[in-house]
């Protein structure tokens, strides 16, 4: 029998806030998102360079597409063209009660249609408890109260619980649970991962279905339901390009290895040049290094010269011919340069050599996991960074052979800078020392979380500079272009390759975006002035400009001078969460640290 939906999200709520794995507030009930096992697709979204990397992570190598998922939540149905969810948790607190401060805790076995009677008779409406249990490898549970009210005993056969407030604050420190046989415990004992707390994990995954369960040791820690650490999506995203472009070496050699994978020595290997097809292809390679790239490939079976996502884009907007894809409708990308001679001659524009107004824009986005407690971020280069102490949660019980994908339409601005100024100002002493404590700011950060810090974790004062202006930017932009600064994303180049960045809008509209970035791209001197302006002075200055990412008096480890007066913008907008910034790298501040890229604006 079909059930009917109980509720719908769009699309794109499924890619970031409530996909398989996420706790979701019906008008009737609080649910849990199923995995996709059984779920029928919307439709096939095209895009081979997101699909190549979803297939590189580990548990997501059998996936064959790229999919819309569907809008309509489904609670235990069978109906497959819906995101099937599941009633969790199994905990409820009565909401009327004599003395409102003392409420019954019980089990959704003596629950019916969301009533509870008691042994009086009295009857009262319930609400799902907003306590659960969770760990760092994704799993998630009810809290074992029995266990936990009598201290891992269970003598205690008709329990009858109850939640007990004895402050104002509705935390964890105001909650004494009780039971019926005189046993009781303040629910702040449960806040420290310990065995005679909450005890270790059970490896339940509620999102999968029943029989679900994995073994665990973590312990469980404390989480209250609709909080912000009980669910951290990963998505990758990629904004499509011409398939032309960035064919590396490994490319040519994997598409004829069929040709060449089992030859011997390099002498061998003059022979094979000599087929048409394989001369044209490898013309601008010499045997050496043909040779040594087979060899790679045969060894990990895996291209050594792969182009991380971002790297990608940024030889198409930086490197490539003036005019690039095609403006029409129906078009991924189309892409324009902007001369230098119409940039304004403002002394601050000679840090950039590259403008390019980019008309048509589609972004692809890809829900390929999601964590608890603790989040696993994008790398700089776009891609999904690996982290021992940080575990990807499964979509799915099974392989999954499609990931939930969105795509956006929408139009932006390119702004590539100097690679040899960036250079320059990146070994100047004030901007080495300044990176020095910012580094020394993420290591703090480390030792706090009690996990091992590597240097390569440290994003590059480069891209602290680049974020920084990108922000500012994004402001500066918003007062006037027509957009909200909530709605203009951000994308950070910033590599061996170059530098840049990349401000762009989009709606899953078919029709894109209504050019307001684009009018603004082509007076963006003017923004990047007012940006530049804004930024030397902050609402919260001095103890802004003065903040140390070193010290542990706010906590803001991974910010220099930088706060909500300033640059911190939208989580919706920013690539890193709000994350490495420091606006003293882009202008002077009243504390003059003298590690600038750009001078006092004229």
């Amino acid at each position: 029998m079909t059930r009917k939906a109980h509720g719908e999200v769009r699309q794109s709520q499924i890619i970031t806030t409530f996909g398989p794995g996420a706790l979701l507030d019906l008008p009737k009930y609080s649910v849990i998102v199923a995995g996709l096992d059984g779920i029928q697709a919307d439709g096939l979204i095209q895009e081979p360079r997101l699909l190549e990397k979803v297939c590189r992570i580990p548990g997501l190598q059998h996936v064959s597409s790229l999919r819309n998922p569907p809008m309509q939540v489904e609670t235990y149905g069978t109906d497959t063209s819906g995101m099937r969810a599941h009633r969790f948790p199994d905990w409820f607190i009565t909401t009327q009660i004599q003395d409102t401060r003392d409420r019954f805790l019980v089990p959704k076995g003596l629950v019916d249609r969301q009533k509870f009677k008691d042994d009086e008779g009295n009857t009262y409406s319930v609400v799902p408890v907003r306590f659960l249990r969770a760990c760092r490898r994704g799993h998630i549970d009810d809290i074992d109260w029995k266990g936990f009210i009598h201290h891992g005993q269970r003598e205690c056969k008709v329990p009858i619980y109850r939640f007990t407030e004895v402050g104002n604050t509705g935390d964890a420190s105001d909650i004494i649970v009780s039971c019926s046989c005189g046993a009781s415990r303040h629910l702040e004992e449960a806040k420290e991962p310990a065995p005679d707390g909450l005890g270790f994990c059970q490896g339940k995954r509620p999102w999968l279905g029943f029989g679900a369960q994995e073994e665990c040791s973590e312990l469980s820690r404390l989480v209250i339901r609709n909080a912000s650490n009980i669910y951290f999506p990963q998505v990758l995203s990629v904004i499509s390009i011409p398939p032309k472009q960035n064919i590396t070496l490994g490319d040519v050699v994997l598409k004829h290895l069929n040709m060449i994978g089992n030859l011997t020595d390099i002498v061998q290997l003059d022979a094979f040049r000599t087929i048409p097809m394989l001369k044209e292809d490898f013309k601008e390679y010499s045997n050496q290094e043909v040779w040594e790239c087979i060899l790679a490939i045969k060894k990990t079976g895996q291209n050594p010269q792969q182009v991380t996502l971002k790297d990608a884009e940024f030889e198409t907007l930086f490197s490539s011919e003036d005019e690039v894809g095609q403006d029409w409708p129906a078009g991924n990308f189309y892409s324009k340069a902007i001369k230098r001679e119409n940039w304004g001659s403002a002394p601050f524009m000679d840090r950039f050599s590259r403008l390019v107004l980019v008309h048509r824009l589609r972004e692809v986005r890809s829900l390929v996991g999601f964590t608890r407690i603790d989040k696993l971020s994008l790398g700089i280069d776009g891609e999904l960074e690996e982290n021992e102490s940080v575990h990807r949660a499964s979509l799915s019980l099974g392989s999954v052979s499609w990931v939930p994908t969105v795509e956006n339409r929408g139009e932006g601005i390119f702004i590539g800078f100097d690679k040899e100024k960036v250079k320059e100002w990146a070994n100047r002493p004030k901007v080495v020392e300044r990176s020095q404590q910012l580094i020394d700011g993420m290591r703090r950060l480390y030792l706090e979380k009690e996990q091992e810090f590597d240097l390569s974790k440290f994003p590059g004062i480069a891209y602290y500079m680049l974020h920084s202006f990108s922000h500012m930017l994004i402001t500066a932009v918003s007062l006037e272009c027509g957009y909200p600064a909530s709605s203009i994303k951000e994308r950070i180049y910033c590599s061996k390759h170059g530098y840049g960045v990349l401000l762009y809008t989009g709606s899953p509209d078919s029709e894109g975006t209504l050019g307001g970035l684009i009018e603004s791209g082509r007076d963006i001197h003017k923004y990047i002035k007012i940006a530049l302006e804004m930024g030397e002075l902050c609402s919260n200055d001095p103890i802004c400009s003065q903040h140390a990412p070193d010290h542990n008096l706010d906590d803001k480890y991974l910010l220099g001078a930088a706060c909500h007066g300033c640059l911190l913008i939208a989580e919706t907008s920013c690539e890193m969460s709000n994350n490495y910034l420091d606006r003293s790298l882009v202008v002077p501040t009243i504390e003059d640290l003298g590690c600038e890229f750009f001078g006092i604006v004229k």
